[in-house]
């Protein structure tokens, strides 16, 4: 399922009247099946992105995404690797035998090299990619 909310909206965005389905996806979490079935809302998302909407008073408004989930849905829609992978990280090209080195700095704030298929979302940037809070507390993610 997909949910938007108006972040805007401070304190009530975790209100479930905040909450609105824009898309109900019953089929299994893979990668080709989601690509098939949400196309059309890619493209209208990639729009809104581009264009922002106009109001009825012709006010401008700019649209910015973020999208939250869990490391797993994430990963696939983000075309990475699993988390058993080489270059697993969602945000950077961090090797799984690296991740405990802190001293590290990774330049680029996007996995390359552990690209497996292309960005469901690729006008998402990946700072505005946030996983759950059970996994960043579970350390799933670094």
């Amino acid at each position: 399922m997909f949910t938007a909310c108006i972040l805007n909206e401070y304190d009530a965005v975790l209100s479930l009247s905040n909450q609105h389905c824009i898309f109900l996806y019953t089929g299994t979490e893979q990668y080709d099946l989601l690509n098939q079935a949400f196309n059309f809302l890619i493209d209208e998302l990639l729009t809104l992105n581009v264009e922002g909407i106009v109001d009825s008073t012709n006010n401008y408004w700019k649209i910015e995404f973020w999208f939250g989930s869990d490391w797993k849905f994430m990963s696939l829609v983000l075309g990475t690797k699993g988390p058993m992978a080489n270059y697993f990280c969602l945000y950077c090209d961090c090797k799984n035998t690296d991740r405990w080195n802190i001293d590290l700095n990774y330049e680029n704030l996007c996995n390359i090299l552990g690209q497996k298929k292309p960005n469901l979302l690729p006008f998402l940037a990946n700072q505005h990619c946030v996983p759950d809070e059970l996994h960043i507390m579970l350390r799933i993610t670094d």
